[in-house]
């Protein structure tokens, strides 16, 4: 809308072309044209040139209106945000990444009436596991750029399971439940349960919830095997590939009790798996590595495996970008010292370069665990019963497989106290390890605090007794409370909120009967466990002030089912 002299508005078509005020000007008299409202849809500024003057003796024509589409920034607010990883995208593209709550901005502007669609690329998760620890939806995503900025509402929160695969050692095979989202009751999956190879015992999930990968550990008979199947993604059920089971190696691998079961690490691209597994009777490391076609499923060896690995058993685990590759392990058979190795990983190939050896005080290691942000790197020694750490080094933010040790090995517990596993809060940078006894010692549980910038180890009080537990303890999401299992029972430690030291609490929780697995769920609201001895799961609702537990139902499974694998998961 033009406006000349204060008055005398004139509405221009969306065009540009001559216009003319509808009433004349006598010559002499003063002309002043200005823009009184700019244009919308898309939202324009128009500035005018030669706007204003005296009417000679002809018409005027001089005046310049130019026009211009005004652009918008497009961003959202995010809420709830409790876990690292989560990438927005802005029309397909335009990758953001979001480290925590708060209004974000994708780079640059949008012009107005040009089009916008936010959505995730990829959910927050918590290492070590590929797998969504949150669920982060988007409000009225998408829609065309108006007269100001765009900001769209985005909401996080943590998911449930959906499926839950339990890996039944003696029936050779896998039960399968769908869980439902409001109650934490588990249904048996139509097939229920489905063939495996001889004793499943580890099964891992596929990050895209495509396939699910079942590690067997054989007999006298078979060798170790990998069972891979395709996951209906509506109802959980499973079906087997048409060349599973797959062997871990081109190279024949011993049968029986000759080698033990590997985790297996799935890469972060979904991509590749790597396990290390030790054969007993000498002692021997083999690793592992497997590329997965992104299409069937399938399992081919890496070109380069298996490799040797030092001796003595441990673990693997990778940094949060997939870059690095560390394995625990001994230099030699029956070594006073252990060692790091570091390798980095290549991708597509999955093939490994090796970046260097560090060696730990400890020989007998546990798995490598990596802090958040993949600052440090923990090593717990079972047999000495101390924890070391190393910090990792970094190129441009991301590791680059090289590691300094930081201090001295700390005593998780008392003389004779074996640890069995370190729990992180990410949040305040507080470690729990539960430890088993050895040589007469008691069952006991140690906190320590962890200098996020110097990993220096500060001990939290001295370690509780746990009154004869012999597991590690699983934290709960919300971090105010550990559950650990004691022989038919679930224990719950209580966490202090200011001092973070932890307190048993009484009157512990009966399980069904024995205790194969224990998982609890994201959401926080279940926990789940395997029952051998009854060949059953149980579900439990967490009381979320307390910590205490309540039984929802018991469920049949198969012959003495073992490992709970989580697959799927679902908004609350």
């Amino acid at each position: 809308m033009l406006r000349n002299n204060a008055g005398n508005d004139l509405a221009v078509a969306a065009a540009s072309g001559n216009f003319t005020f509808t009433t004349p000007l006598t010559s002499g008299a003063a002309y002043n044209v200005t823009v009184a409202t700019q244009p919308a849809n898309p939202a324009q500024n128009c500035a005018v040139t030669g706007g204003n003057g005296t009417v000679g003796n002809a018409n005027v024509s001089t005046v310049q209106i130019a026009c211009a589409t005004s652009s918008f920034t497009v961003g959202a607010t995010v809420t709830g945000l409790d876990a690292a990883g989560l990438v927005l995208q802005n029309n397909g593209g335009s990758d953001l990444a979001v480290a925590s709550d708060g209004t974000v901005t994708f780079p640059g502007q949008t012009l107005s009436g040009a089009s916008y669609a936010i959505t995730v690329l990829t959910q927050p998760t918590i290492s070590p596991f590929p797998l969504p620890a949150q669920f982060c939806t988007v409000a009225n995503g998408s829609g065309t750029v108006g007269n100001g900025p765009v900001n769209v509402a985005i909401t996080c929160a943590a998911p449930t399971y959906k499926f839950l695969y339990v890996s039944n050692v003696q029936g050779n095979d896998i039960s399968a439940y769908s869980v439902n989202v409001s109650t934490g009751e588990l249904t048996a999956v139509p097939g229920s349960p489905f063939a495996a190879s001889v004793r499943p015992v580890f099964g891992t999930p596929e990050p895209s919830g495509r396939f699910l990968y079942v590690a067997n550990q054989g007999d006298l008979s078979n060798p170790p095997r990998v069972s891979a199947y395709a996951v209906d993604a509506a109802t959980g059920a499973l079906e087997e590939l048409a060349a599973s089971p797959f062997d871990w190696s081109v190279t024949p691998q011993p049968t029986g009790d000759a080698i033990t079961v590997p985790v297996p690490l799935m890469h972060r691209s979904g991509a590749l798996a790597y396990a290390a597994a030790t054969v007993r009777s000498t002692d021997s490391k083999r690793l592992f590595g497997l590329a997965i076609n992104s299409l069937t499923g399938a399992l081919t060896e890496i070109s380069g495996f298996p490799l040797d690995a030092g001796f003595s058993i441990g673990g693997v685990a990778q940094d949060a970008t997939g870059r690095i590759l560390f394995v625990t392990t001994n230099p030699v058979h029956t070594a006073a010292t252990g060692e790091i190795r570091t390798f980095e990983i290549h991708s597509p190939s999955g093939t490994l370069t090796p970046v260097g050896i560090f060696p730990t005080v400890n020989p007998d290691l546990f798995l490598p665990i990596l802090t958040p942000n993949d600052d440090f790197l923990l090593a717990l020694g079972q047999v000495s019963g101390t924890l070391e750490v190393f910090r990792v080094r970094k190129t441009n933010g991301v590791p680059n497989g090289v590691l300094e040790p930081i201090g001295l090995p700390v005593p998780t517990g008392a003389t004779g106290s074996r640890p069995q596993g370190v729990t992180i809060n990410r949040r305040n940078h507080v470690l729990y390890i539960a430890n088993r006894p050895f040589g007469g010692g008691a069952s006991s549980l140690a906190a320590f605090r962890l200098d996020p910038s110097t990993g220096m180890l500060t001990e939290i009080g001295t370690p509780i007794s746990t009154n004869g537990a012999s597991g590690g303890a699983l934290l709960h999401p919300s971090g105010r409370f550990l559950m650990q299992h004691n022989a038919g029972s679930i224990q719950v430690i209580a966490i202090d909120p200011t001092t973070f030291a932890p307190t048993l609490q009484p009157n512990p929780s009966p399980l069904a009967a024995g205790l194969g697995s224990l998982r609890i769920d994201f959401s926080g609201k279940y926990l789940y466990t395997s029952n051998p001895s009854a060949n059953s799961v149980s579900s439990y609702r967490i009381d979320q002030t307390t910590g205490a537990l309540t039984l929802i139902h018991t469920v049949p499974a198969g012959l003495s089912p073992s490992t709970l694998s989580p697959f799927g998961f679902q908004p609350q």
